[in-house]
């Protein structure tokens, strides 16, 4: 899931006979050149932000964060000089929040059991050759080190390989900390998928579902809603899946990870495969592909006849029969394994749950993640929204943005020569405007948005007057209304990821080999990024792995004679001004950024 959307055990693809390439034998893209902790832009052990630690030098393995009271970290929060809490304010909603990650026990244990069962098993894929495991691995934070995500790939002597249609062209991203909530007991990763197709958001105390099945979108207390299109056994269906999709919520569960650990089951180029694939390997799958929870169904019931111990298991741990199980079953078992086993805890958490005093370098990393306006996307405790929110200002409407068809901040996107769409935009020449093609990169939020408002009766959308609209119900972004200001504004807009646990194998899509090379981005202009030859070069191994189709944007002539460029389009394209014209930033100031990501807000590195 690109979202499989998860990340599990160390697990890999095994290679079959007569395979010619392994997702494990591309060591010059997963492995990427790890920078040399010696350099001017990397900190050594003579760093005093590694020795002054009143507990040591910090142990992820050892450290595992309990929950102190809410009176314990006011008392905590009170004593701190005022520089220190504008700091913690960051990461706190300004103090309504106080405290870090801690952690998580499971309370079915059976469920846990067959959630990581479920989590590993190739029977979920429509090809039986992969699962979630083999994206999310849990050596990597939840990752796989790769540029894109791996698709379902095809039937063959090989394993699935991204140079098939399968290719995602999104990063598999972290799954850590999802069982996390905030002081109001919601998750503070209530969204899922780049484009938000997988949402739980919380309006005057109740919950409305948002996701890319419509039967099951609205109130989260409300009806299903129909409409004729809609047949008897998928609307029975989608009942009893929202009926453990309440069941999971009221037990405390993350909603929109339940609806996000299942859809890539759906996703013909994640997991699912396309009918036409399907009819020659699994024809009763291949019958229901467009049917959302008839082929739910049909891989419930695969798996059931493969692994009836599994079944019972399950059954007993949710206190149902094994006919009755379905997908909500399967989703609420894996949302368990996937919270209670992906955790990591940073030092990050040993501050703000008071179990640390900084020195005065980490002070400084954390004053300059601010100073640069790093936190303005990148807040909170898991480092994947604004801090400046307020209570009229829900996060939901915000953890959104547009850094204009940047598949990663500072880099342009990797296109697929046999997916791109063109439009018209009028472009300046010689004092007068002439059509020119332009390419569509990514429609990201808006796409999802529009086609919700097309097919979904739950959804409309809200006129400029909004006259006659019911003020008890909501009308912001995703959520049952969408004005036409905001549906505008989505366009390109993807999900903000959270920057908790990074590597240095993870920036710029395999290109950058460290985070202070992808921090030092920002300080350049989009015509550097895009036209200086910052990278004009795919990773090693690129084209070995994914095939000759790909590209970066950069310089690709569009429509002759105009000499406009895919660059150019993206360029222009740029709202976000700093982004665009690049972020003053001195080589200390990098050095600081890099060591509170590297060291600071993640375990992987110290």
């Amino acid at each position: 899931m690109s979202i499989c959307l998860f990340s599990v055990m160390s697990c890999s693809v095994d290679k079959p006979s007569g395979s010619r390439t392994s997702i494990g034998n591309h060591k010059n893209l997963m492995d990427t050149k790890q920078p040399n902790n010696k350099n001017e832009n990397s900190l050594t052990k003579e760093d005093p932000g590694l020795l002054m630690n009143n507990l040591g030098n910090f142990n992820p393995d050892s450290f595992r964060a309990i929950r102190k009271s809410k009176s314990e970290l006011l008392q905590y929060y009170s004593q701190q000089p005022q520089r220190l809490k504008n700091l913690i304010n960051l990461f706190t909603l300004q103090g309504k929040d106080l405290g870090g990650f801690y952690k998580l026990e499971t309370k079915n244990p059976l469920a846990f059991e067959v959630g990581k069962n479920l989590f590993n098993n190739q029977t979920l894929s429509g090809f039986d050759n992969i699962s979630c495991a083999t994206c999310h691995v849990s050596s990597k934070g939840g990752t796989d080190d790769l540029p894109f995500a791996l698709g379902h790939g095809t039937r063959s002597v090989q394993i699935p390989m991204r140079g098939t249609k399968a290719v995602v062209l999104k990063k598999t991203p972290k799954i850590l900390n999802l069982g996390q909530v905030d002081a109001d007991g919601m998750p503070f990763r209530n969204i899922f998928f780049k484009n938000g197709r997988a949402a739980v958001h919380k309006h005057k105390g109740r919950l409305w579902i948002e996701s890319s099945e419509s039967l099951l979108n609205g109130w989260l207390d409300g009806p299903i809603k129909t409409t004729r299109q809609d047949d008897r056994r998928s609307v029975d269906l989608a009942v009893a899946v929202k009926r453990q999709l309440i069941e999971a919520v009221n037990g405390g569960q993350n909603g929109a990870l339940f609806l996000a650990s299942i859809l890539p089951l759906l996703s013909p180029e994640e997991m699912l495969g396309t009918r036409e694939e399907l009819l020659n390997y699994d024809i009763n799958l291949a019958r229901v592909v467009d049917r959302s929870f008839l082929a739910w169904d049909q891989i419930v019931q695969e798996y059931k006849e493969k692994n009836p111990l599994m079944a019972q298991k399950l059954a007993i741990a949710y206190g149902a029969g094994v006919d009755q199980l379905n997908i909500g079953h399967f989703a609420r078992a894996m949302t368990d394994f996937i919270s209670h086993e992906f955790q990591a805890f940073s030092r990050l958490d040993q501050w703000l749950n008071g179990d640390a005093r900084l020195s005065e370098f980490e002070i400084k990393s954390i004053e300059s993640y601010s100073k640069f306006k790093c936190s303005d996307c990148h807040a909170r405790k898991d480092l994947g929204a604004p801090s400046n929110l307020s209570a009229s200002q829900d996060y939901r409407n915000h953890i959104f943005h547009n850094f204009r068809r940047f598949n990663n901040v500072g880099i342009p996107p990797i296109l697929d020569a046999n997916k791109i769409r063109f439009k018209k935009l009028p472009v300046k020449q010689d004092g007068r405007n002439i059509m020119v093609d332009f390419v569509d990169i990514d429609m990201g939020r808006y796409e999802f948005l529009r086609n919700r408002i097309i097919s979904d009766p739950n959804y409309k959308s809200l006129e400029t007057s909004r006259r006659n609209v019911n003020k008890d119900v909501p009308t912001t972004d995703g959520v049952y209304y969408v004005s036409d200001e905001r549906l505008r504004l989505s366009k390109f807009e993807s999900l903000i990821p959270s920057i908790r646990n990074m590597r240095d194998q993870e920036p710029g899509l395999g290109v950058l080999t460290s985070i202070e090379d992808q921090v030092r981005l920002y300080s350049k202009s989009a015509d550097k990024r895009l036209m200086g030859g910052v990278m004009q070069t795919l990773p090693a191994g690129f084209r070995d792995l994914y095939g000759n189709n790909f590209q970066f944007a950069t310089g690709w002539q569009i429509s002759p004679p105009v000499s406009t460029t895919i660059g150019y389009s993206i360029k222009e394209n740029m709202r976000n001004g700093e982004v665009k014209d690049g972020i003053t930033m001195t080589e200390e100031d990098i050095r600081n950024i890099s060591y509170f990501l590297r060291h600071f807000a993640s375990p992987f590195n110290n």
